[in-house]
């Protein structure tokens, strides 16, 4: 991996947890609804502790993320763009979308899996130490920033995805048009054998057992042997 993708990772790291610290700061007791209360254990000392409703925590999880992703993919582009000024790389616009994408994915993915770990999930509210939140804040801010920024710094780039001199597309409409000439037989043909296997499934659970067989051996002999002779017939090539 280059190093200029190495630092901004380590830049989106550190970046992104700053931003789950401001997150926290700014929606405790105002957007994630119930607030902070206090928790009596008994033998413990009371404790502040973040108590969510669930749906409302995901929500501003994944808003945060999303916009913490688009923020973040900008710091990923310019420290490749600072690394190497004079490289040829994608416009911003497009890598911040796909950093607000890929940031709401992770973040709800890391603090999913965060607060499952340190924290409870009793009546859709989410009961979280102020301190575990914070650590919870920290985890899904840093993972967001080292994924997104790494990612941006290393997609803005043509050549990683082997565009470039002549391979270079002439505009975004031939850029397309080539694309689906490309993908439109595979995928006329997944569209197809999608709809081959469904209607063969119906067929096959609303038939009795003999016919079902038949179906069924039927359908693999038409396969086998179609196989078969395309393998026995090859195309052949003009004669010069």
């Amino acid at each position: 991996m280059h190093r200029r993708t190495w630092s901004a990772t380590l830049l989106g790291g550190a970046l992104g947890a700053i931003l789950g610290l401001a997150v926290v700061a700014l929606a405790a007791g105002r957007v994630i609804g119930s607030g902070v209360g206090t928790v009596l254990i008994e033998g413990e000392p009371a404790r502040a502790t973040f108590m969510v409703n669930q749906g409302a925590l995901y929500t501003l999880v994944i808003v945060a993320s999303g916009i913490a992703g688009a923020v973040l993919a900008a710091v990923g582009f310019a420290a490749g763009k600072l690394a190497d000024p004079e490289e040829e790389r994608f416009a911003l616009l497009p890598l911040a979308v796909i950093g607000a994408l890929v940031g709401a994915v992770i973040g709800f993915a890391a603090a999913r899996i965060a607060i499952g770990v340190g924290g409870t999930i009793s009546a859709e509210v989410v009961s979280l130490s102020v301190f575990r939140a914070t650590i919870v804040a920290i985890i899904t801010g840093a993972v967001v920033g080292t994924v997104v920024a790494g990612t941006v710094e290393r997609i803005g780039r043509p050549e990683v995805f082997g565009f470039g001199g002549s391979a270079w597309p002439s505009n975004p409409a031939a850029f397309l048009r080539d694309a689906m000439t490309a993908m439109g037989l595979p995928m006329l043909a997944m569209i197809a054998g999608l709809a081959v296997v469904f209607v063969l499934s119906r067929v096959l659970l609303e038939a009795d057992k003999t016919t079902s067989l038949i179906v069924f051996g039927g359908v693999a002999a038409i396969v086998l042997f179609g196989a078969a002779a395309i393998a026995a017939f090859p195309p052949r090539g003009k004669r010069d």
